[in-house]
C-alpha cells in the first residue's frame, strides 16, 4: 500500500477599477479583493514493484481511496477617490470577507499524483549490460546500433501506439516533463492527439516540439571524441548525468584503441557538466569533483570494463525529484591509467 499526503497553499489577489467622468466631476472606485486557500490530500494506492536482478521493472499504481480537506476565505478593501465642486474625498472601506469554495480561486496548481510506469526494455538491456549480465557480445552489437542511429522513429505521429512515458523517455530531453501533463504520462500518443482538453493539445505540442528532440545518435561530433568508426575501438567510456530514465544532457563518450587515461577521464566529467544548466552545474559541481577524485584514485594499471564503475549524486535541484546521478560507466577495455 501507498499513502501519499499533499499540502497546498493557494492564493490571488484581484483588482478591480472603475474611472468616471461627468460634467467636470470625476470618480475612481477600486476594489481589492484577497484570497487565500489551504488544500489537504490523502490518497491510498495499491503498488506493486516488479524487478529484475534487483533492476526496478515496473511500477504499478491502483487508486484506492482520495480524501480531501480545503477552506479558502476572501476579502475585499474598497478605495473611492472623487473630485467634485472643487473638492476632493477619499473613502475606504468597509472591508467585507467570508469563507468561500476553494475552486474559486484561480491557480494553476498542479497536484500530484503517482502513475503506473515502466522502463523501456531498451533501459532494461542497457542495465543488464553495466552490470556484466548480458554477454558482452550482445551488448557490443546494440551499443553499436545506438551510435549509427539505428533507433526506431522519434516523430509523434508515427507512434500513436505507444505510451506517452515511454515515448518521452526515448525521445524527449528530460526536461520536457517540467511542462508535460502529469496526468497524460500513462495515454497513448493517439489517445492524446484526438484529446478534445486544454492538456492534451498542451501535450501534443509538447510532443511535436523540436526544442525538446534528442539529438540523433547520427548527429554526434568531435566534441565527444566518437567518429563513425569508433564502435570498433578497443576502449570505450561513457559519463552521463541521469534523472530516473531520463539522460539530463547527451552522454559524453570517449574511445580509443589504446587505454583512456585518467586526465582523459577528468576531461569527459567536465565536458559533460559545461553543457548542463548554470542550475544543474552547481548542483552537480560537488559530485563532478568526487567523480574525478574517484577517477584519480584507480591503480595506475587502470580498471577492467564491468559497465558502471563509480557513481555520484548531485545536490538537489527543484527541477529534478529524486535527485540527477553522475554515473562513470568502463565499457570496453582497461582503462584510466595514470
Amino acid at each position: 500500500m501507498l499513502l501519499t499526503l499533499q499540502g497546498s497553499e493557494v492564493g490571488s489577489i484581484e483588482r478591480d477599477l472603475n474611472l468616471a467622468y461627468s460634467s467636470g466631476d470625476i470618480s475612481l472606485d477600486l476594489n481589492h479583493t484577497l484570497q487565500l486557500g489551504v488544500i489537504l490530500e490523502a490518497d491510498l494506492d495499491a503498488y506493486l514493484n516488479a524487478q529484475l536482478y534487483e533492476i526496478e521493472l515496473c511500477e504499478f499504481i491502483w487508486p484506492l481511496k482520495h480524501w480531501e480537506v480545503s477552506k479558502a476565505e476572501s476579502y475585499s478593501l474598497p478605495i473611492s477617490l472623487s473630485y467634485s465642486g472643487g473638492k476632493a474625498s477619499i473613502t475606504i472601506g468597509p472591508m467585507a470577507g467570508g469563507e468561500i469554495p476553494v475552486e474559486d480561486i484561480e491557480t494553476t496548481l498542479e497536484r500530484f499524483r503517482p502513475q503506473t510506469k515502466c522502463k523501456e526494455i531498451k533501459d532494461v538491456i542497457e542495465e543488464l549490460c553495466k552490470r556484466g549480465i548480458l554477454p558482452k557480445e550482445i551488448c557490443d552489437e546494440l551499443d553499436s546500433k545506438a551510435v549509427t542511429g539505428l533507433e526506431g522513429s522519434c516523430v509523434a505521429n508515427e507512434n500513436l501506439g505507444e505510451i506517452a512515458d515511454n515515448f518521452i523517455s526515448r525521445c524527449c530531453k528530460g526536461d520536457m516533463r517540467r511542462e508535460f501533463p502529469g496526468e497524460l504520462l500513462a495515454e497513448t500518443l493517439g489517445s492524446i492527439k484526438k484529446g478534445k482538453t486544454a492538456k492534451h493539445k498542451k501535450a501534443w505540442k509538447l510532443l511535436n516540439e523540436g526544442r525538446f528532440k534528442k539529438p540523433s545518435a547520427s548527429a554526434i561530433g568531435p566534441n565527444n571524441g566518437l567518429t563513425p568508426n569508433s564502435v570498433d575501438k578497443s576502449n570505450r567510456i561513457r559519463v552521463q548525468l541521469q534523472h530516473k530514465s531520463d539522460e539530463v544532457v547527451p552522454a559524453e563518450k570517449r574511445e580509443e584503441d589504446r587505454s583512456i587515461t585518467v586526465a582523459e577521464g577528468h576531461t569527459a566529467v567536465d565536458d559533460l557538466l559545461n553543457k548542463t544548466s548554470k542550475s544543474v552545474s552547481k548542483a552537480c559541481d560537488y559530485a563532478g569533483k568526487a567523480m574525478k577524485k574517484t577517477i584519480s584514485g584507480y591503480p595506475p594499471t587502470g580498471v577492467d570494463a564491468k559497465g558502471n564503475v563509480a557513481r555520484k549524486w548531485c545536490n538537489d535541484h527543484p527541477d529534478y525529484e529524486r535527485g540527477i546521478r553522475l554515473d562513470l560507466e568502463n565499457l570496453a577495455g582497461k582503462n584510466f591509467t595514470s
